[in-house]
Protein backbone atom coordinates (compact mmCIF):
# COMPACT_ATOMS: atom_id res chain seq x y z
CA UNK A 1 0.00 0.00 0.00
CA UNK A 2 1.11 3.31 -0.99
CA UNK A 3 2.65 5.45 2.30
CA UNK A 4 0.72 8.75 3.10
CA UNK A 5 2.47 11.70 2.60
CA UNK A 6 1.69 14.29 4.69
CA UNK A 7 3.01 18.16 5.10
CA UNK A 8 2.53 18.76 9.11
CA UNK A 9 2.23 22.84 10.02
CA UNK A 10 2.90 23.22 13.54
CA UNK A 11 5.18 21.10 15.14
CA UNK A 12 5.57 22.17 18.28
CA UNK A 13 4.07 20.30 21.05
CA UNK A 14 0.91 20.04 20.37
CA UNK A 15 2.36 19.39 16.56
CA UNK A 16 4.17 16.36 18.41
CA UNK A 17 1.12 14.59 19.88
CA UNK A 18 -0.92 15.07 16.89
CA UNK A 19 1.79 13.17 14.86
CA UNK A 20 2.01 10.45 17.54
CA UNK A 21 -2.23 10.14 16.72
CA UNK A 22 -1.35 9.83 13.13
CA UNK A 23 0.80 7.11 13.56
CA UNK A 24 -1.19 5.26 15.64
CA UNK A 25 -3.81 5.85 13.41
CA UNK A 26 -1.73 5.49 9.49
CA UNK A 27 1.39 3.25 9.89
CA UNK A 28 4.22 4.58 8.55
CA UNK A 29 3.51 7.44 6.76
CA UNK A 30 5.65 9.80 4.95
CA UNK A 31 6.32 13.04 7.19
CA UNK A 32 7.16 16.57 5.96
CA UNK A 33 7.40 19.35 9.08
CA UNK A 34 6.96 22.86 8.34
CA UNK A 35 7.94 24.74 11.33
CA UNK A 36 10.90 27.05 12.39
CA UNK A 37 11.11 24.61 15.38
CA UNK A 38 11.62 21.43 14.00
CA UNK A 39 14.19 23.18 11.46
CA UNK A 40 16.18 23.93 13.95
CA UNK A 41 16.29 20.90 15.06
CA UNK A 42 18.21 19.87 12.07
CA UNK A 43 15.86 17.46 10.39
CA UNK A 44 15.83 16.61 7.02
CA UNK A 45 12.43 16.26 6.51
CA UNK A 46 12.13 19.96 7.89
CA UNK A 47 11.16 22.86 6.16
CA UNK A 48 10.76 26.62 7.19
CA UNK A 49 6.94 27.63 8.22
CA UNK A 50 6.64 29.87 5.33
CA UNK A 51 7.85 26.84 2.31
CA UNK A 52 4.42 24.99 3.24
CA UNK A 53 2.87 26.56 0.02
CA UNK A 54 5.75 26.53 -2.49
CA UNK A 55 4.75 24.58 -5.53
CA UNK A 56 8.04 22.22 -4.48
CA UNK A 57 5.56 20.60 -2.06
CA UNK A 58 2.13 19.74 -4.48
CA UNK A 59 2.58 16.13 -3.92
CA UNK A 60 1.66 16.55 -0.09
CA UNK A 61 -1.54 16.64 2.15
CA UNK A 62 -1.65 18.79 4.53
CA UNK A 63 -2.19 18.91 8.31
CA UNK A 64 -2.32 22.04 10.56
CA UNK A 65 -1.40 21.53 13.64
CA UNK A 66 -0.88 25.40 15.25
CA UNK A 67 -2.66 25.16 18.65
CA UNK A 68 -5.10 27.03 21.29
CA UNK A 69 -2.55 30.34 21.07
CA UNK A 70 -2.26 30.30 17.52
CA UNK A 71 -6.13 30.42 16.11
CA UNK A 72 -6.31 32.96 13.49
CA UNK A 73 -2.43 31.66 12.34
CA UNK A 74 -4.38 28.66 12.03
CA UNK A 75 -7.17 30.20 9.56
CA UNK A 76 -4.15 32.33 7.77
CA UNK A 77 -2.69 29.04 6.78
CA UNK A 78 -5.89 27.05 5.74
CA UNK A 79 -6.92 30.23 3.57
CA UNK A 80 -3.41 29.77 1.93
CA UNK A 81 -3.79 26.21 1.08
CA UNK A 82 -7.23 26.73 -0.45
CA UNK A 83 -5.63 29.81 -2.68
CA UNK A 84 -2.95 27.18 -3.61
CA UNK A 85 -5.59 24.00 -4.57
CA UNK A 86 -3.27 22.54 -2.07
CA UNK A 87 -5.62 19.22 -0.04
CA UNK A 88 -6.06 19.63 3.04
CA UNK A 89 -6.01 16.36 5.08
CA UNK A 90 -8.60 15.52 8.57
CA UNK A 91 -7.21 13.08 11.01
CA UNK A 92 -9.85 11.27 13.16
CA UNK A 93 -8.29 8.99 15.48
CA UNK A 94 -8.81 5.44 15.45
CA UNK A 95 -10.23 5.30 18.75
CA UNK A 96 -12.43 8.08 18.36
CA UNK A 97 -16.57 7.40 18.11
CA UNK A 98 -17.98 9.53 15.13
CA UNK A 99 -21.49 9.18 14.20
CA UNK A 100 -22.18 9.04 10.55
CA UNK A 101 -24.67 11.94 10.88
CA UNK A 102 -22.09 14.53 11.77
CA UNK A 103 -20.64 16.66 9.08
CA UNK A 104 -17.05 17.56 9.82
CA UNK A 105 -14.92 20.41 7.95
CA UNK A 106 -12.06 20.09 6.50
CA UNK A 107 -8.45 19.66 8.36
CA UNK A 108 -10.40 19.06 11.47
CA UNK A 109 -8.34 16.62 14.13
CA UNK A 110 -9.94 14.42 16.67
CA UNK A 111 -7.99 12.26 19.35
CA UNK A 112 -8.48 9.04 20.94
CA UNK A 113 -11.36 8.55 22.71
CA UNK A 114 -13.47 11.20 21.30
CA UNK A 115 -17.21 11.12 21.06
CA UNK A 116 -19.31 12.96 18.18
CA UNK A 117 -22.36 12.34 18.14
CA UNK A 118 -25.56 12.56 15.81
CA UNK A 119 -25.95 15.42 13.43
CA UNK A 120 -22.88 17.05 15.48
CA UNK A 121 -21.33 19.77 12.99
CA UNK A 122 -17.91 20.88 13.02
CA UNK A 123 -15.84 23.84 10.80
CA UNK A 124 -12.79 24.03 9.26
CA UNK A 125 -9.83 23.21 11.74
CA UNK A 126 -11.15 22.33 14.63
CA UNK A 127 -9.41 19.99 17.12
CA UNK A 128 -11.06 18.14 19.77
CA UNK A 129 -8.55 16.63 22.00
CA UNK A 130 -8.78 13.20 23.71
CA UNK A 131 -11.83 11.91 25.90
CA UNK A 132 -14.31 14.91 24.68
CA UNK A 133 -17.60 14.39 23.71
CA UNK A 134 -19.75 16.74 21.34
CA UNK A 135 -23.22 15.74 21.68
CA UNK A 136 -26.04 15.50 19.15
CA UNK A 137 -26.78 18.72 16.69
CA UNK A 138 -24.10 20.72 18.71
CA UNK A 139 -22.34 23.03 16.14
CA UNK A 140 -18.27 23.91 16.61
CA UNK A 141 -16.79 27.29 14.77
CA UNK A 142 -13.87 26.91 12.45
CA UNK A 143 -10.21 26.83 14.04
CA UNK A 144 -12.04 26.03 17.99
CA UNK A 145 -9.93 24.02 20.89
CA UNK A 146 -11.99 21.97 22.59
CA UNK A 147 -9.57 20.28 25.31
CA UNK A 148 -9.02 16.70 26.75
CA UNK A 149 -12.63 15.56 29.02
CA UNK A 150 -14.37 18.43 27.60
CA UNK A 151 -18.80 17.91 27.23
CA UNK A 152 -20.13 19.84 24.60
CA UNK A 153 -23.60 19.35 25.10
CA UNK A 154 -26.83 18.66 22.65
CA UNK A 155 -27.54 21.90 20.57
CA UNK A 156 -24.80 24.06 21.99
CA UNK A 157 -23.00 26.35 19.42
CA UNK A 158 -19.34 27.73 20.06
CA UNK A 159 -17.96 30.51 17.33
CA UNK A 160 -15.24 30.64 16.00
CA UNK A 161 -11.28 30.82 17.49
CA UNK A 162 -12.99 29.79 20.80
CA UNK A 163 -10.96 27.95 23.26
CA UNK A 164 -12.72 25.31 25.94
CA UNK A 165 -10.93 23.75 28.62
CA UNK A 166 -10.30 20.78 29.90
CA UNK A 167 -13.33 19.35 31.92
CA UNK A 168 -15.75 22.13 30.83
CA UNK A 169 -19.06 21.52 30.52
CA UNK A 170 -21.21 23.41 27.91
CA UNK A 171 -25.13 22.88 28.87
CA UNK A 172 -27.64 22.08 26.23
CA UNK A 173 -28.31 24.79 23.67
CA UNK A 174 -26.41 27.44 25.03
CA UNK A 175 -24.32 30.08 22.75
CA UNK A 176 -20.37 30.56 23.15
CA UNK A 177 -19.02 33.58 20.70
CA UNK A 178 -16.13 33.89 18.54
CA UNK A 179 -12.80 34.59 20.10
CA UNK A 180 -14.01 33.26 23.50
CA UNK A 181 -12.18 31.31 26.07
CA UNK A 182 -13.73 29.04 28.65
CA UNK A 183 -11.84 27.98 31.94
CA UNK A 184 -10.99 24.66 32.90
CA UNK A 185 -13.75 22.92 34.79
CA UNK A 186 -16.07 25.61 34.17
CA UNK A 187 -20.15 25.45 33.54
CA UNK A 188 -21.33 27.07 31.12
CA UNK A 189 -24.80 27.21 31.74
CA UNK A 190 -25.65 30.97 29.61
CA UNK A 191 -24.71 32.87 27.17
CA UNK A 192 -21.55 33.96 26.45
CA UNK A 193 -20.53 36.89 23.97
CA UNK A 194 -17.97 37.26 21.49
CA UNK A 195 -14.47 37.64 22.80
CA UNK A 196 -15.24 37.12 26.78
CA UNK A 197 -13.63 34.76 29.36
CA UNK A 198 -15.93 31.92 31.07
CA UNK A 199 -14.91 30.69 34.33
CA UNK A 200 -15.90 28.80 37.21
CA UNK A 201 -18.94 27.07 38.55
CA UNK A 202 -21.35 28.87 38.90
CA UNK A 203 -20.31 30.85 35.69
CA UNK A 204 -18.23 33.95 35.44
CA UNK A 205 -17.83 36.30 32.78
CA UNK A 206 -14.41 38.23 32.91
CA UNK A 207 -13.67 41.65 31.04
CA UNK A 208 -9.87 40.17 30.15
CA UNK A 209 -8.97 37.23 28.84
CA UNK A 210 -8.06 34.48 30.72
CA UNK A 211 -4.38 33.05 30.32
CA UNK A 212 -3.87 30.09 28.66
Amino acid sequence: MESLALGLIGYGELGQVVERWLCETHPAPSLRYFDDIACKADCENAFSYQQFSSSDHQDLQFLVCLGYRQPSAKQAAFALLRQNESRIFSLFHRYAMISISSQIGAGTIVGPGVVIDSGAILGEGVLVHCNATISHDARIGSCSYVSPGAIICGRARIGERTFIGAGAIIRDGVEIGDDCRIGMGAVVDREVPDGVSAVGSPLRLLNHHIEL
